[in-house]
């Protein structure tokens, strides 16, 4: 439900196009792409990905990636995660703290 939801903003500078965006952030997260969203041609500036799998414990984790991308400033990303339990839905966004800057709003 929505108890388990959590929306976040992240700036991946190294990313520069839409493909690396998908491959990258299904790593990541260890989610799959779903509904075709994890094909899109590299031309693309903007892109919405769904994502989802099954936690360790079992809970079904559903993502949506809204992603618009800048050849030299990288990928602009707001992750929205959504599982049973919140702290699920954390350690999920969590996996993506490591790897890039958390975006600032208003730069």
């Amino acid at each position: 439900g929505a108890g388990g939801e959590l929306v976040d903003t992240f700036a991946l500078p190294a990313v520069k196009n839409m493909p690396d965006a998908v491959k990258e952030l299904g790593t990541a997260l260890g989610l799959l792409p779903v509904d075709g969203t994890g094909d899109v041609d590299a031309k693309k500036s903007k892109h919405i990905l769904h994502l989802a799998g099954t936690f360790l414990t079992g809970e079904r984790v559903l993502a949506r990636a809204r992603m618009r991308v800048d050849p030299a400033q990288g990928l602009a990303l707001e992750l929205t995660v959504r599982s049973p339990r919140p702290p699920v839905s954390q350690f999920v966004a969590q996996a993506l703290r490591g790897q890039v800057h958390r975006a600032r709003h208003g730069t």
